[in-house]
């Protein structure tokens, strides 16, 4: 071949492949812009939740804090079905029963937290976007509890280890953990069923019956550590009656469902977090629902180009976050609703179109949030106190705000005393 047409054929190869490559280096600027951008708000998280340090002690952590190994080796599943987060407190009074270094470890957990996030969305190939979006999930406002809060940990705990469970559920070691995030805080458990399907579906018939075995021991204990009691003493007004009936119990199941779907709509949209003023809440929602409609809008036009293999990576977070709500029917609260609001918005990374219109979209929802966390920072200010030795009382209690104008179900206290006054109202009449 003459050296004319051999120069010309390299120079074709040459250009082929920098034609080929040439969104390759926009993208990787795109994807270190992104990182940049979390690193970035995770520190800043990071210092807003400094000040948590000196909250001290509160309400439960009390009685978790005093906990021994020998008490925790008598029965590891004697609190509520959750031997990984009993067995922390122990584990971090090894080095000092200091409120400080309580507080301390929740907040290295929220940085581990972090780089999980950015681990799983590198390792297992999300779009980029979904650096943003799990930057929005952890500047979410329900995320106060489980940093500033030593005894609600469990959240924490939870997601450092469901997070590499999704990644490494293929190994062998995935079972392990697997279960870790399922002991972490029960009865967040209904996850371990999305894993042993996809054992089942591999033929991993072990791994699939030790996750669910985890499953059912957790369940075991919650009954009777806690929904037992309840419904013996029917502290809440609850779950079943005496004698229920049918129609009873088709009222129950949908009342819970309804509880669910509440708590997923808390998710996206959490009014409880804004309830300072109930005016000021619904506004702070209306505005919240109008960013995540478009989001939505923008989601379902871009859905027939998303690809098959990342819709059926999309069936596996969703199914995720799913079960993670699936505890919301028997218990509701701002500050349980962390783990699924993570795995949603990983999952809404595969649809959610990147581009400039969908980033401003979602910078706007993280201020949001933002708003909310500093109006809920340290929703334990109800009056804590300033002990270095848990087991002693004698600590100065810091006066606070009143908790009451923060709390999270005051939604649900505005509508009784709405109630409260019509009935009144109607007495007078």
């Amino acid at each position: 071949m003459p050296a004319d047409e051999r120069r010309a054929g390299r120079i074709a190869v040459t250009f082929n492949r920098f034609r080929l490559l040439t969104p390759a280096p926009r993208l990787a600027a795109r994807n270190m812009t992104y990182i940049r951008i979390f690193a970035v708000g995770v520190l800043g998280l990071i210092f807003f939740y400094l000040p948590t340090l000196g909250h001290g002690y509160f309400n439960d952590d009390f009685d978790l804090i005093a906990n021994t190994f020998q008490q925790w080796l008598e029965n590891p599943f004697r609190v509520l079905g959750r031997p990984v987060w009993t067995l922390s407190f122990p584990l971090t009074n090894i080095v000092s029963t200091s409120s400080y270094w309580h507080h301390a470890v929740n907040l290295m957990l929220f940085a581990v937290l972090g780089v999980l996030c950015a681990w799983i969305i590198r390792h297992d190939k999300l779009p980029p976007i979904a650096y943003l979006l799990s930057l929005t999930a952890l500047c979410h406002p329900a995320m106060v509890w489980p940093v500033s809060w030593i005894s609600q940990r469990n959240d924490l705990l939870l997601l450092v280890f469901l997070i590499p469970a999704v990644r490494l559920h293929q190994a062998r070691i995935g079972v392990v953990w697997v279960l870790l995030s399922c002991w972490s805080k029960a009865p967040f458990i209904f996850q371990n069923l999305v894993f042993a399907y996809s054992y089942l579906r591999r033929k991993r018939f072990i791994s699939a019956a030790l996750t669910v075995l985890g499953f059912l021991v957790s369940l075991y204990f919650i009954w009777q550590s806690y929904y037992a009691i309840n419904v013996a003493a029917k502290a809440h007004g609850l779950y079943l009656a005496e004698k229920s009936g049918p129609i009873l119990i088709s009222i129950t199941v949908f009342l819970r469902g309804i509880k669910i779907l509440e708590g997923i709509f808390y998710t996206f949209v959490p009014v409880p977090a804004y309830a300072t003023d109930i005016l000021f809440a619904l506004g702070v929602s209306l505005l919240l629902l109008v960013l995540w409609g478009y989001l939505t809008f923008l989601s379902i036009r871009n859905w027939p180009s998303v690809s098959s293999d990342k819709r059926s990576r999309l069936a596996v977070y969703a199914c995720i976050a799913v079960s993670l709500s699936l505890p919301y029917a028997f218990g509701s609260g701002l500050r349980i609703y962390v783990p699924a609001t993570l795995f949603f918005y990983l999952a809404a990374a595969f649809v959610i179109p990147d581009n400039s219109r969908t980033r401003v979209l979602l910078g706007t929802i993280t201020l949001v949030y933002l708003l909310g966390s500093f109006l809920n920072y340290g929703p334990v200010l109800t009056g804590y106190h300033d002990l270095q030795n848990p087991v002693s009382f004698e600590g100065r209690q810091v006066p606070a705000k009143k908790w009451d104008i923060l709390r999270q179900d005051i939604v649900d206290q505005f509508v009784r005393e709405e109630f409260s006054e019509s009935l009144e109202h109607k007495a007078v009449d």
